[in-house]
């Protein structure tokens, strides 16, 4: 399977188009914690038709990085492996549908890991925004003690603004870009 060859960003219509989608679901997701399918639909669909006239046409090395093929598997490969956190999560299927898109884009390769990164970077956004609540609850009771009830008290008194939801299309962008600007990761 090909995937993304290159050590700088893609300088294909296909990476471009791909980091305009995700520029655009990081904006949405932030804002309305919502991924629109009138973003991702056309998204896959138009990366398997550059990928397929590219293919036809004998044009790939101007229009995309991926065959027809790859594409395809991209697509069907992404989509597969994302239903795994969407049921574990049980949010809304926008994630699944960008990686769909970002694999029918840039390929499963390259969608795999800026998406494996972007996991990586909301984990730590989660660990700090726990600590910080954690800690802000403790600092608000005046109780500087580390005493292991006073702990758990403010473990569960955090719980609500740890369970919030975060926009994950933000981090998915943020890892993408640095498998574009470092090339494969693997």
């Amino acid at each position: 399977m090909t995937s993304l060859t290159l050590n700088t960003i893609d300088p294909h219509a296909a990476g471009c188009l791909a980091t305009v989608v995700l520029f655009v679901a990081a904006w949405t997701d932030v804002r309305s914690h919502k991924i629109y399918n009138s973003l991702t639909y056309p998204a896959m669909i138009g990366g398997l038709l550059l990928a397929t006239f590219a293919d036809g046409l004998g044009a790939q090395q101007s229009l995309t990085s991926i065959s027809a093929g790859d594409s395809l598997a991209g697509l069907l490969g992404c989509g597969l492996l994302m239903l795994i956190p969407y049921h574990l999560s049980r949010g809304g299927a926008g994630d699944v549908k960008l990686a769909m898109a970002m694999g029918s884009l840039i390929g499963f390769q390259a969608t795999l890991q800026g998406f494996c990164l972007g996991y990586i970077f909301a984990a730590s956004y989660l660990i700090v925004r726990s600590s910080v609540a954690v800690a802000a609850h403790l600092l608000a009771a005046g109780d500087y003690r580390l005493v292991d009830g006073d702990v758990a008290t403010a473990i569960t008194r955090a719980r609500p603004h740890m369970s919030q939801p975060i926009p994950l299309a933000g981090f998915f962008l943020l890892g993408t870009a640095g498998v574009f600007l470092s090339g494969p990761l693997w």
